[in-house]
């Protein structure tokens, strides 16, 4: 049996249309406007007449770069297979294939044993009620509700002469210059 692998335009929850064509335009070695056209068709053939173990390989490295896949499995008797209608086809570069074939898939080394969960609706912390008067800043004083802060400073009236200066007529050129 033979596989292939089909994108349908669907995104990794985590990942943004802009970062899947980056990230595949790296995988692919293409420009991200070639890349970018992979989405705008309904489903895209990326490889066929895959192995297994190769496909696997390839669907975790576009899996790694944000997109999800499917993978379709082609009888080896039957003539090959065509790609659906609305579908482009992409083929991948021996480079990629051997990226891809040097995956290692690693388990998560992770130790949950001590964790626990707790009921839902179990209140984990208490809150803390903090009261305003307990929070004063050191060197500063809290005045009682209605005091006066600051009082209210004059302000001097400004000695400006304008005796000299005069106001022209509505309409008046001041200038001298005609607009």
């Amino acid at each position: 049996m033979s596989y292939s692998i089909v994108f349908s335009g669907e995104l990794k929850p985590t990942v943004t249309r802009e970062q899947a064509i980056s990230n595949l335009a790296i995988l692919f070695k293409k420009d991200e406007n070639d890349i970018a056209k992979l989405f705008s068709a309904k489903r895209v053939l990326i490889r066929r007449d895959l192995s297994q173990q190769e496909a696997t390989k390839y669907q975790l490295a576009l899996a790694n770069a944000g997109i999800v896949t499917e993978l379709l499995i082609q009888n080896d008797t039957a003539t090959p297979a065509t790609p659906p209608s609305n579908t482009d086809k992409i083929e991948v570069a021996n480079t990629v294939k051997s990226q891809v074939e040097n995956v290692e898939i690693k388990p998560a080394s992770i130790d949950i044993s001590s964790l626990s969960m707790a009921e839902p609706g179990t209140v984990i912390m208490e809150h803390e009620h903090i009261l305003a008067d307990t929070v004063v800043p050191p060197n500063l004083e809290i005045a009682p509700p209605g005091s006066t802060i600051s009082q209210e400073k004059p302000v001097q009236e400004p000695d400006i002469d304008i005796s000299s200066i005069s106001m022209a007529d509505a309409g008046e050129t001041i200038t001298g210059k005609n607009k």
